[in-house]
Parts: C-alpha cells; sequence; structure tokens
C-alpha cells in the first residue's frame, strides 16, 4: 500500500467516525438517554444561563461538523473549516458548561483539558488533508 493511499484511508476512516459519532450524539440527545437531558444536568446551573438554548446550539455546532466531515469527504477543502468551526465551537462551549454548572458530575465531565481531546481527530484529518495537497 502506497504512503498515499495509507492517509488516504486514515483519512477517510476517522471522517467516518466523527460522522458517526456526531450522528449518534445527536440521536441520543434528541431521542435516548444523554447527559444532555439528564436531570442532573438541567438543573445545575443558575436562573441567568439560558439553558433553554444550550442543546439546539449544541446540535448547530454538531450539524456544522457533520456536514464539515461531508464536504470533506467530497474532497472540497472548504470542509475543514467548517469542520474547524464547529470544532471549536463545541469545545468552547464545553468549556462554558464546565465554568457555569454547579454539578461536580458535569464539571468532572467537562472540566480541564478534557474538552479538548475533541480537538485530536480533526487535527489529524488536518494534517493529512495538507500532506495530499
Amino acid at each position: 500500500m502506497s504512503k498515499t493511499k495509507f492517509f488516504t484511508f486514515v483519512s477517510l476512516f476517522l471522517t467516518g467516525f466523527l460522522l458517526v459519532y456526531h450522528c449518534f450524539k445527536l440521536y441520543s440527545i434528541y431521542f435516548g438517554e444523554d447527559v444532555f437531558n439528564s436531570n442532573e444536568f438541567q438543573q445545575s446551573f443558575g436562573h441567568n444561563f439560558p439553558l433553554n438554548a444550550l442543546i439546539p446550539v449544541m446540535s448547530g455546532f454538531r450539524i456544522l461538523v457533520i456536514l464539515g466531515a461531508i464536504i470533506g469527504l467530497l474532497k472540497v477543502r472548504t470542509g475543514l473549516i467548517v469542520l474547524w468551526a464547529g470544532i471549536g465551537m463545541l469545545v468552547a462551549l464545553q468549556f462554558l458548561i464546565a465554568i457555569t454548572s454547579s454539578s461536580e458530575k458535569i464539571q468532572l465531565l467537562f472540566s480541564g483539558l478534557r474538552p479538548l481531546k475533541g480537538l485530536l481527530i480533526p487535527s489529524i484529518i488536518t494534517i493529512i488533508s495538507n500532506k495530499k495537497h
């Protein structure tokens, strides 16, 4: 297997993983059991926090990630920009959640450097995409 084919395979695999992960995450938020629709999460914010907007805004960021991945699979370079916009805003929102939540469980999930793990796969995809061009 040539180096180019290997990088293409890894890029396709990781992009597919992002697609599946964010689709299933959206499904679990709206139709299943997820930390974001738990009572503990809902009650862990003060009255000044716009909780009603949190889930739709986060879902919009996930949709951006999904669209960016699909556009990237179609070999359009704009896909990386859309992907990074969605990922960046998701990571920033997770930091905001950690700062404003009063729940220890929520703070453990989103505190410290944990939200930054979401940057790993897009970073690898970006590096591989730049090597191919």
